[in-house]
């Protein structure tokens, strides 16, 4: 069972990086994939697909989807890195890692759906001409996937430590350590993602590729996040209890309230969002050879099954790009200190726009 989840696993996310690594259009690589289409010709399977409703759901799906996760997310993750670099955020640790995590998924979103596409509405391919292009865009392709599902980790793990040991994350989660920790990642990353060592583990790849993608990151990210909550819980307890004491110990007009800075608590539910759409958007990609087996037990002989499949896919598979392109609006969802500190960007911006078009003020005297 183990041996087929990742396999399946890698299936999908290797023949979607295929379609997009490739001048293959993803209709091929489904009739490569599929031995119901070895039955007949590719042009007669390519006749029968076009008039099954799923398949032209699916084209429609390709058509309009990625162009609005591409320009919703790279304003969006611009935005994120804009925001980071204002004195609210600016002295956080945490605002590297969501610097980073910005970059990494405008990485993926310009490298790998956005020239998938073009494939997919325009007659010219647009991709790799040569093995050694082919094997570099491969090697940028599962990198950066990587890297994305590891920043997050990195993410939580830091909130986690932040919130349950707080004094101690000051010494121990500086930003120059951070910033080392992920590029030694991407480094790492580099290696085990190298073409020729990937040849000479192939009998394992499937296991290292699920484990790096979705296998480690997801229970970190699930466990991390627990803590918090479990955490923030606990002090929201805890602040409540002292309130109620120093309400009995106290006179009504000497009463104090007692609240938490917003700071810490407000980057945290912010970030324990974005991680929580992470699991959401990735975890499908697990389930899918699930999901596939169950509600498509037919998908190699009939038609209308492999349709449905490929539409499945299809939204699959736009879901897991739409953990590249949402981060900014949970941002913005869960955090007010996210929301007053792109206002006043925006604000600051604007100020300065109108100062520059305004004319210079003539004295008058009388």
């Amino acid at each position: 069972m183990c041996d087929d989840l990742c396999k399946g696993v890698n299936t999908f996310t290797s023949q979607c990086c295929i379609a997009m690594s490739t001048d293959t259009p993803m209709s091929d690589v489904f009739t490569t994939i599929n031995p119901f289409a070895e039955s007949m010709d590719r042009e007669s399977f390519a006749a029968a697909m076009r008039s099954i409703w799923s398949f032209k759901l699916t084209n429609l799906i390709y058509a309009w989807f990625p162009p609005v996760l591409i320009i919703g997310g790279t304003i969006g993750n611009f935005l994120v890195i804009a925001v980071s670099r204002t004195p609210h955020f600016k002295r956080s640790p945490a605002t590297i890692l969501m610097l980073l995590l910005a970059c990494s998924d405008l990485f993926i979103l310009h490298t790998q759906l956005t020239r998938f596409w073009l494939n997919s509405v325009t007659p010219t391919n647009i991709g790799p001409k040569t093995d050694i292009e082919c094997q570099l865009l491969s090697l940028a392709t599962y990198v950066g996937f990587d890297t994305s599902s590891m920043t997050v980790v990195m993410i939580s793990m830091e909130r986690a430590v932040t919130v349950t040991q707080p004094l101690k994350a000051k010494i121990w989660l500086t930003r120059k350590r951070i910033t080392r920790t992920w590029v030694s990642l991407v480094w790492a990353f580099l290696l085990v993602n190298d073409t020729e060592l990937m040849r000479t583990i192939s009998n394992i790849w499937y296991y290292v590729d699920f484990c790096l993608f979705a296998g480690v990151p997801i229970p970190l990210v699930v466990g991390a996040n627990i803590i918090i909550v479990l955490s923030l819980k606990t002090s929201h307890n805890r602040r409540q209890k002292m309130q109620a004491s120093q309400h009995e110990m106290q006179l009504p007009e000497q009463n104090v309230d007692i609240k938490k800075k917003p700071g810490t608590s407000q980057l945290t539910v912010m970030l324990l969002l974005m991680s929580s759409g992470f699991c959401l958007c990735t975890f499908p990609v697990i389930v899918y050879p699930f999901i596939v087996n169950a509600l498509f037990p037919n998908v190699h002989i009939d038609l209308e099954s492999f349709g449905l499949a490929y539409l499945v896919n299809a939204f699959l598979g736009m879901l897991l790009f739409l953990n590249y392109a949402i981060n900014f609006m949970l941002y913005c969802l869960g955090g007010t200190k996210f929301r007053l500190a792109l206002k006043e960007m925006l604000c600051c911006c604007k100020e300065k726009k109108t100062h520059s078009q305004a004319p210079n003020p003539t004295l008058s005297t009388e």
